[in-house]
């Protein structure tokens, strides 16, 4: 028995020096994730040794408590049952003030409300949830239980900023990118942005309800000039309503989609033909090849004219007006 007692004080120390290591290994270490699967390797061998003792200190009846010491304490607390902890897979918050919020309601609905994990099991998520600076906000803290609480007042002290997230909401609402093309795409974006900064802006208890006009008005300075000419034609009397100038746009994102792909589709009807004609098209292209009269002026193509263009249908009023201009197309 005596024997036995030696064995397992030495087994002990062993133990508390792994332990002490992988603790210092895991505070030192800024990026937890290149060395995860060789610390769950690890760690697993970590807990199975952990319950090998336990499950071996629990035969022995005359082992006593004096001669445990602290390592009785170490495996049993509470009755407290030692276990692998899950991976909990949580997008990383990095220290943006407007995602802080989503993060942390996450958070604590995940791994905070969870009344099966400790405070240091806790606090153990909590790190490996943070990236960049806000994992620098916390990272002199060691992994302990007292630490968690600390850990999420220093984080609400330098995050939980309600006004700053809805000055940033509204700046990105102003800061919306201007068309420089009118696509289906493009349209679809500005509708997308404004539609998630708005929402945003409600859940902080923001009384957007009443900012129709306001936000109609940034929003036409998004547009080009033949897109809000034809939301004008189709307004109706009354005050402008956000629900439908989002409406039109987004009615005329699908317009663009359907032109686009009927023009897709005639194109290559097109090159169907050209390809069962292309010997009479050699002959003659030699023949015409300084008489380009019957090709469209806009896309150069030899099967359609100017005015059955699709491209130059599509394209902006004054880019039209500017082409017609530049190449002599109109008389007087």
């Amino acid at each position: 028995m005596e024997e036995d007692l030696k064995k397992l004080k030495a087994a002990r120390g062993q133990a508390k020096c792994s332990i002490t290591n992988i603790c210092n290994f895991t505070n030192v270490i800024k990026n937890l994730e290149e060395y995860k699967e060789e610390f769950l390797e690890y760690e697993e061998k970590y807990f199975c040794a952990l319950s090998a003792l336990t499950e071996y200190l629990t035969m022995k009846q005359g082992y006593s408590a004096s001669s445990s010491g602290n390592a009785s304490t170490s495996l049993t607390n509470n009755n407290h049952t030692f276990q692998r902890l899950p991976p909990i897979d949580i997008k990383k918050f990095s220290g943006k003030v407007c995602e802080y919020y989503d993060f942390i309601n996450l958070f604590t609905s995940v791994i905070a409300n969870n009344s099966s994990l400790s405070s240091c099991d806790k606090f153990y998520y909590l790190k490996t949830s943070l990236e960049g600076e806000a994992a620098d906000v916390i990272k002199h803290l060691g992994l302990t239980s007292e630490n968690y609480t600390v850990a999420l007042q220093l984080l609400a002290e330098r995050y939980d900023n309600k006004m700053k997230i809805i000055n940033h909401h509204i700046s990105a609402l102003l800061d919306i990118e201007c068309l420089t093309k009118c696509t289906a795409p493009a349209l679809r974006n500005i509708v997308a942005q404004a539609k998630q900064h708005l929402a945003a802006l409600k859940t902080l208890e923001v009384p957007t309800d009443q900012w129709d006009l306001i936000i109609i008005c940034i929003l036409q300075r998004k547009l080009d000039q033949q897109t809000l000419r034809y939301y004008y034609l189709e307004l109706k009397d009354g005050l402008h309503n956000l629900q439908s100038f989002l409406k039109f746009i987004e009615q005329r994102a699908a317009a663009y989609e359907t032109v686009a792909d009927g023009y897709s589709s005639s194109l290559k009807r097109g090159h169907a033909v050209s390809g069962s004609r292309t010997a009479s098209l050699v002959t003659t292209s030699t023949q015409n090849s300084n008489n380009n009269n019957d090709n469209c002026k806009f896309c150069n193509s030899k099967y359609h004219l100017l005015h059955q263009c699709e491209k130059f249908k599509l394209s902006n009023y004054s880019d039209r007006i500017y082409f017609i201009e530049s190449n002599k197309l109109f008389r007087r």
